[in-house]
């Protein structure tokens, strides 16, 4: 599959629905969400980051992300 513009926003829009309906969410709750591939999802939070519209944050030994 090869990653473009329109893919990846369409899963940071997949991202960004199940964090705006759910709130806080780690990286396998985001997976089984989103129905998503933790690739997919990487890089959708790097796009919702970029956009200043997420945040990322360590809990336990993972990480936790949620909208800003």
């Amino acid at each position: 599959m090869r990653y473009n513009e329109e893919i990846i926003g369409q899963s940071a829009g997949k991202v960004w629905n199940a964090l705006s309906e759910k709130g806080e969410l780690s990286m396998a709750n985001l997976i089984k969400e989103c129905s998503l591939k933790k690739e997919d999802i990487l890089l959708s939070i790097g796009w919702l980051t970029k956009e200043n519209k997420v945040e990322a944050f360590k809990k336990g030994r993972g990480i936790n992300f949620k909208l800003k």
